[in-house]
């Protein structure tokens, strides 16, 4: 199975079926102990911002998405987009993207070594033991986030959770930084305290792992 999610082929094929829909690849997939999930965000001046809040059935896919789906798509836009709207991402993978920007001259030496570290650190996390994949990909978003941070014309953002808790501390957090109380209430239909209630009860129970998951998919991207 590690080797089927450490393929292209395997994710382009999903990915043509969800081209508009990328939040709800996952939607279908029941909530387990094993459930991890994935916030990122892709802005340029010119294209807009897309930001995805997936779960995702377990640590490897995981892995597979952000090689293979997120990565393209990333650095596409950035490469890209600084001049012109982008709104169709080729089928290629990273590898092949960075060596057509570098043959065009699209980025800078030291984007180009700054890219090409961190494509090394995703492809050797195969190897790792699936007991250490989160904290690894944790240490990748943080150094992601540092080096791709931008400034108004882009940015590129990601981050990973290890569980529902998790995740839901940090909207939690991050609401309160932000002060969008009213906002937060509105859109998710309750208060902090229930909405944390609902992130520790979701293995529990079907109905509120189906509620939390629609939140996520379909109402997040509006607050965080």
């Amino acid at each position: 199975m590690i080797m089927t999610y450490n393929s292209f082929d395997y994710w382009n094929k999903i990915v043509n079926l969800n081209k508009t829909l990328k939040s709800r690849i996952f939607e279908s997939e029941p909530i387990t102990d094993k459930t991890v999930y994935l916030h990122y965000v892709i802005f340029n001046k010119r294209s807009g911002v897309e930001s995805v809040w997936t779960p995702i059935p377990n640590a490897r896919m995981l892995l597979g998405y952000i090689q293979y789906c997120f990565m393209p798509e990333a650095f596409y836009k950035w490469i890209e987009g600084r001049d012109k709207v982008v709104t169709i991402i080729p089928h290629m993978t990273v590898d092949e993207i960075i060596l057509r920007a570098k043959k065009c001259g699209k980025l800078t030496k030291k984007e180009v070594s700054d890219v090409e570290k961190q494509i090394s650190l995703i492809k050797n996390m195969w190897d790792f033991p699936s007991n250490k994949l989160m904290t690894e990909l944790k240490k990748f978003g943080r150094e992601f986030n540092k080096t791709w941070y931008g400034d108004s014309a882009g940015f590129l953002y990601i981050n990973v959770f290890g569980n529902a808790v998790e995740l839901g501390e940090f909207i939690a957090n991050t609401n309160r930084q932000t002060s969008f109380d009213t906002t937060f209430e509105e859109k998710i239909g309750m208060s902090e305290e229930e909405w944390l209630k609902l992130c520790s009860e979701i293995n529990k129970d079907k109905e509120k792992a189906e509620k939390f998951k629609r939140i996520l998919i379909r109402e997040l991207s509006e607050i965080v």
